[in-house]
């Protein structure tokens, strides 16, 4: 699954359960401050479950792509390096001639 898709489902099933939180206390017969309360609730519990998904999918995927472009930067400044040295070595090797 791909990072578009991966972010599209888990937006999806966030998506959805507010949705079908909402609709269930709001047809739901109770008293105003009984639903305020029971929205709160809802509303503290899917932040708490997004903060978890989001810290899963920066775990997961995140970190990882971080991690692989630290290291080919690393790849890449090593042949810079090389690179430079061996230019310098030649310039030097002309100049001395």
């Amino acid at each position: 699954m791909s990072r578009n898709d991966t972010a599209s489902f888990v937006s999806a099933v966030i998506l959805g359960g507010i949705i079908g939180a909402t609709l269930g206390i709001l047809f739901a017969p109770a008293k105003g401050e009984t639903t305020r309360r029971a929205i709160k609730k809802e509303a503290n519990r899917i932040s708490k479950d997004m903060e978890k998904e989001a810290k899963e999918f920066v775990n997961e995927k995140i970190d990882p792509m971080i991690k692989d472009v630290k290291e080919k930067m690393e790849d890449a400044k090593g042949d810079v390096d090389k690179y430079v040295d061996s230019k310098k070595k030649q310039l030097a090797s002309r100049l001395a001639e």
